[in-house]
């Protein structure tokens, strides 16, 4: 997802020493995580709710169903 390699990770942890200081970097680290929890959560609850709004479950379904039909009626000639 991120192009991020080890000279930025290390560049990354020398400003938050700096700037944050080495006691209050765990305390970070742990909101920062709590948040992201917590937004990933958010997002997948809102997917799964357009999904069904959509009725993406019985597209996907279909779409499935006419896979195996296809691969059968090939199959069989």
């Amino acid at each position: 997802m991120f192009d991020i390699g080890f000279p930025e990770l290390l560049m990354l942890s020398i400003v938050c020493v700096l700037v944050l200081g080495p006691q209050r970097i765990p305390e970070v680290l742990k909101f920062s995580m709590k948040i992201l929890r917590k937004t990933r959560r958010a997002l997948n609850e809102v997917k799964s709710g357009l999904e069904g709004e959509v009725g993406l479950d019985e597209i996907k379904r279909e779409i499935h169903n006419e896979d195996i039909m296809s691969r059968s009626n090939k199959d069989s000639k």
